[in-house]
């Protein structure tokens, strides 16, 4: 073993857990901005959902090629939730991870700096025993950092430091988050082990980044956005009436509620609600947030005509 290989074994090791569907276009130049990483010790882990259009073919081959690059197939119809249940299944019980180790869940639409795992490592080691977030960025500002609850039974939550240029001074090194979002979020797999894998079966597509950062919170973990470790993210390319930048109609609005990739899916809402909220604000904030949905899809729809 040479001596650059040696040092790299001996640092914690990250594994990137990523959950891919049809987009072959957004997949594969992911996979290359991954390899192209400063920090050398990790493992690519990419669930495919059964795509038909290239991407599950193009990722074997290019991983018969990079030890670094792991693929599984998923049985279709997995969803995000369930890809990630079983690429963290996969490395809790075929990688042999030590606690010191970290599991990074990723979105494939997101871009990102070459050393964004090193920073992550450098974030990891000053904020230990912690769950960590990159800073996601829109044209220049602070878009979405995952959010924290105000109050239950309104449903309200904020969003710190969202909309200001990420050069704003006043912006400190790491923002308290209770619900981080799954651009690029990094857990130290002892959290893992505590706190347990994705709800699947209750949030098979979204809110389970959510649940799963808040979860680690309510075990006592801290949860941060780190300011430094800058993720560019695409806010078009989504759910329905998941971006404030998507054309979207009226007559949406009502089966959004219904539809199985729609944030707005009340049958979703309630199963986070079921997790996350105190047993006593739990309908209050179900019919609160459903509400809330209705109306942010208004806006969306009058802003973007």
């Amino acid at each position: 073993m040479d001596n650059v290989s040696e040092v790299a074994s001996k640092m914690p090791k990250i594994f990137v857990a990523v959950a891919v569907y049809n987009r072959i276009k957004t997949s594969i130049p992911f996979v290359q901005r991954i390899m192209q990483q400063s920090y050398d010790n990790f493992q690519l882990i990419i669930v495919d959902d059964m795509s038909n259009d290239g991407t599950y073919e193009k990722l074997t081959q290019i991983s018969d090629v990079s030890k670094k690059l792991t693929v599984l197939r998923a049985g279709g119809n997995e969803w995000w939730g369930g890809c990630m249940f079983r690429a963290v299944n996969h490395i809790l019980n075929c990688c042999s991870p030590s606690d010191d180790d970290s599991i990074l869940f990723m979105n494939d639409d997101v871009e990102f700096e070459k050393d964004m795992l090193e920073r992550f490592i450098k974030a990891k080691m000053q904020w230990s025993d912690s769950v960590l977030a990159g800073l996601p960025i829109s044209e220049g500002r602070i878009h979405g950092p995952g959010s924290n609850m105000l109050c239950w039974p309104l449903a309200l939550t904020s969003r710190p430091h969202s909309g200001k240029l990420v050069s704003d001074h006043t912006i400190p090194d790491v923002i308290p988050i209770q619900f981080q979002f799954g651009h690029a979020t990094l857990y130290p797999v002892k959290i893992i082990k505590e706190i347990g894998n994705i709800a699947k079966e209750k949030l098979p597509h979204y809110h389970g980044d959510g649940e799963l950062s808040y979860r680690a919170v309510k075990a006592g973990y801290k949860s941060f956005v780190v300011k430094h470790i800058h993720l560019y993210c695409d806010t078009k390319s989504t759910g329905r009436f998941n971006s404030m930048n998507t054309s979207q109609r009226f007559r949406d609005i009502l089966p959004s509620l219904f539809e199985f990739k729609s944030i707005n899916n009340i049958k979703h809402r309630w199963h986070f609600a079921q997790l996350a909220a105190p047993l006593i604000w739990r309908i209050p904030y179900f019919c609160s947030q459903t509400m809330k949905s209705i109306l942010r899809s208004i806006y969306i729809v009058v802003k973007n005509k």
